[in-house]
């Protein structure tokens, strides 16, 4: 008799092991369809839109202006605000169509703040472009933002490459 409950012993632990393996398995490839998922919607996007941006700015932006030859400074601000127009809201709506469609998953993050910041930001860029205040100061670009969302890219490319 007990020689016949070792087989059904061992099947059932077979049987239990090949289960939780199989568990195993099905998680990680969840899991990295999900990473997929939110690196190619969510993070390689806004990264791409951050980086044309800044880029933009540093090339175009007031900063650039002549301080010293008004008809180059007018010329580099009316450039400026065709950028603007043209480029940078266009991205910025992007970026902000990006965070409303994905707030499930970057409220349950430590950095929820920085996201909801940008996007506060993106909204109120384009709202002080319509009409210019002394309220959009609290809403500048920080760029601690890119260093962010750029640590948390990698965090997910080095979690598919596993």
């Amino acid at each position: 008799m007990a020689t016949l409950m070792i087989p059904s012993i061992i099947s059932i632990l077979v049987a239990c092991l090949s289960f939780f393996l199989n568990a195993l398995y099905t998680n990680r490839k969840y899991r990295k369809k999900k990473d997929e998922y939110l690196l190619n919607n969510f993070y390689n996007p806004i990264c791409s839109l951050l980086t044309e941006n800044s880029r933009l700015y540093s090339c175009f932006g007031p900063k650039t202006f002549s301080e010293y030859n008004m008809d180059r400074r007018m010329e580099s601000g009316e450039l400026w605000e065709s950028i603007k127009t043209k480029a940078l809201i266009p991205n910025l709506s992007f970026i902000r169509k990006i965070l409303i469609q994905h707030q499930y998953f970057y409220l349950n993050t430590s950095a929820k703040s920085a996201y909801s910041d940008l996007h506060l930001h993106c909204l109120a860029f384009a709202l002080y472009n319509d009409k210019p205040n002394a309220i959009y100061h609290k809403f500048k670009f920080n760029p601690e933002w890119v260093d962010i969302i750029e640590q948390d890219r990698k965090m997910y490319i080095e979690r598919i490459s596993k």
